[in-house]
């Protein structure tokens, strides 16, 4: 990860998450972090055997603070602007990557 002039935060990964299938994403991230910031990435996904999974894909993320957390939200928990809470840390540990 490298600060750019501009203060964007640019950064660069590949993965190999299962023998073969590698995920390269390349990305910048802006803002001051503590109201707000935005995240724009560029994935490729390659030789994974869920068709859906290759190809390229663009995520954009507009995060915002809004205040604290409701006291029962859990930890690693996002929620969406319908109300849907999706527990983030759960995710990851049971896709087996």
């Amino acid at each position: 990860m490298r600060k750019t002039p501009g203060g964007a935060w640019k950064f660069e990964s590949v993965c190999e998450t299962t023998p073969g299938v590698q995920t390269q994403m390349a990305g910048e991230v802006v803002g001051n972090f503590q109201e707000k910031y935005q995240m724009r990435a560029e994935t490729m996904t390659r030789n994974s055997p869920v068709l859906e999974l290759v190809g390229a894909r663009t995520v954009s993320i507009d995060a915002e603070w809004l205040g604290p957390c409701p006291a029962d939200m859990q930890a690693g928990e996002a929620q969406f602007e319908t109300g849907q809470r999706v527990n983030l840390l759960q995710i990851g540990s049971s896709s087996g990557f």
